[in-house]
This record gives C-alpha cells, sequence and structure tokens, in this order.
C-alpha cells in the first residue's frame, strides 16, 4: 500500500512539474487531482500558470481559493506595473540609476506570457548614497518608509521597505545589496555596482539576481524553500537563454550578445523536464534533492 501511496505521490509531482512549467505543453488533468495540484501551486508560487493551463471556470468550481489568489495578485500586479513609468521619470529627472529588479523584469525577460508572474512589491536595487535622492522620489510619490519600533536591521541590511499611505499593501523594497545578511555579504556582493558592470539585463545579472533571491537573503540559513518550484522554474529558464547564447553567440561573453536587453530571453521547450529530476514533497529530504538539482544546473 504504502509501495501505490509513493508512486501516486511521485506521479503527481511529475504532473505538477509539467504544469508549473511556462513552456510546457498544456497536460490533460483529472478533477480529482486539481484540489492537491491548486494546494501546490499556491505552496510554489505558481498559481497563474495553473491557471492559466487549466483554466478558470475548472477551477472555480473544484478549487475557488485559488481563482481568488490569481485574481489578486493579478490585481496587485497590474497596480505595480502602474506606477513603474511614474518611477523611472522621476529617477532620471532626479539623475539617480537605480536598478528595478526580480518581479517586472523577470516576468519580462524569462516568460512568454508576462501574466504567468505575477508580483507583489517592486524591488529596486541602488547606491546607499542615493537612498535618500530615492526616498524623497518615493515620499512624493505618496509611500513612507516602514521601521520597525524594536530590533529594526534596515540599516545593517541595506533593505528599506517603503509603503503607501492610500494602500498599506503596496510595497517598494529599496536594496543596497541582495545579499542582505551582514556575515554574508563580507564574503559575496551583489548590489548596485555588481549588477552595472554585469549589465543590468544580461542573462548573467539575471542568473545571479534569481540566486541572490532564492538562497542569498538575510533568512538563507533558516529558509525553508516555500517557493522552491517559482524558483528552480526561473533558474531553469535562465539555463536554457545560457546554452542558447552559447551557441548564439560563442565568442560574446556569457550572458551578452551585444543587442538590445529590452527583450524577452530566448527559451525553448522541454522546460523543467530538462532539468534533473527531484520531488516537491514537504520532507525533510526536499532540501538534499534540491541541492541535487542545483549541482545539475552548476555544470552547464
Amino acid at each position: 500500500m504504502a509501495g501505490i501511496n509513493g508512486r501516486a505521490t511521485r506521479d503527481l509531482d511529475d504532473l505538477f512539474c509539467r504544469l508549473a512549467d511556462p513552456v510546457a505543453a498544456t497536460e490533460k488533468v483529472s478533477d480529482a487531482d486539481i484540489p492537491e495540484l491548486a494546494k501546490m501551486a499556491s505552496s510554489h508560487n505558481v498559481s497563474t500558470i495553473l491557471y492559466r493551463k487549466i483554466g478558470g471556470a475548472r477551477l472555480a468550481a473544484l478549487a475557488p481559493e485559488l481563482v481568488a489568489e490569481v485574481e489578486g495578485l493579478t490585481a496587485m500586479t497590474l497596480r505595480l506595473e502602474s506606477l513603474l513609468p511614474g518611477l523611472r521619470a522621476a529617477f532620471s529627472s532626479r539623475g539617480v540609476d537605480p536598478i528595478i529588479v526580480k518581479g517586472p523584469v523577470f516576468a519580462e525577460r524569462l516568460y512568454p506570457d508576462p501574466a504567468d508572474r505575477p508580483f507583489t512589491d517592486i524591488d529596486i536595487v541602488a547606491s546607499p548614497d542615493d537612498f535618500d535622492a530615492i526616498g524623497e522620489i518615493l515620499t512624493d510619490l505618496g509611500l513612507y518608509q516602514h521601521v520597525k519600533d524594536r530590533f529594526d536591521r534596515s540599516e545593517a541590511n541595506q533593505e528599506q521597505k517603503w509603503i503607501s499611505d492610500a494602500d498599506p499593501n503596496l510595497l517598494i523594497e529599496l536594496h543596497g545589496d541582495l545579499v542582505h545578511y551582514p556575515g554574508l555579504r563580507r564574503r559575496v556582493r551583489l548590489g548596485h555596482g555588481e549588477l552595472m558592470s554585469l549589465g543590468p539585463g544580461s542573462a548573467t545579472a539575471l542568473f545571479l539576481t534569481a540566486v541572490a533571491h532564492g538562497a542569498l537573503g538575510h533568512k538563507f540559513h533558516t529558509q525553508r524553500l516555500r517557493w522552491q518550484a517559482g524558483w528552480i522554474r526561473e533558474i531553469g529558464s535562465l539555463r536554457r537563454c545560457f546554452l542558447h547564447r552559447r551557441g548564439a553567440a560563442s565568442n560574446a561573453p556569457l550572458g551578452t550578445t551585444g543587442q538590445d536587453q529590452s527583450g524577452p530571453l530566448p527559451v525553448s521547450s522541454g522546460g523543467m523536464r530538462q532539468m534533473p529530476r527531484f520531488t516537491l514533497s514537504r520532507s525533510p529530504g526536499t532540501r538534499a534533492r534540491l541541492r541535487t538539482c542545483w549541482k545539475g544546473l552548476s555544470r552547464i
């Protein structure tokens, strides 16, 4: 009986991996599997991809909580996207050059359908010398810096959280470095200078940003990899981009081809099926399987 249940779990994990891959073909999904797949999608931050592949009508009947989640994520993403033109114009007028990273950039560059990658905040990397000027811009836009009454680590972590007066769910994070934990930052950095030297829109910069996002934040030592499928999905997309660029521009530095970097990076079909096998169960062995997966990715 245990063997049958184990195979069923692995089959469901494999199906979820294919559904979570934005470039993989749509799979046939039974009604009985949808509630559990919806829980997995929510836990791994791929609910919008599952929504697109399964369809809103079926999910509304079988997993209404996922539909509500997707609607909320979409509304927040659209609200944040509406702020981006004003932010960029204000930065330019003040003569500062911060770099917008993560959510909106990943959506544009890594996903054939940007709606597959919603985001709930805007992340900005800037030189700490520009924090005051950027803070004035954010204040003019109706945001204020959230500071904890006790044990605030904003300065040590080089991370400021700016929240809207009108909508407390609207968040902009200002980073001096994407590696927040001070002890780790003494050994590895990914700040404004490093990203500028790599080229902010290059595949190399996106790859390292995804790694920092997934493994090098200030809570890296207690991280439970709650969204591992979403993180690995983006790493997998970047892996395919590296391989594509090696073939297309073998004489160019990895991640740069001298071409415009504003459009989406090329992705091939196959997606997560090209990656080392790993299991999405929430068992203690998940960390070891993810380390195995990462070792496979590091051999590119």
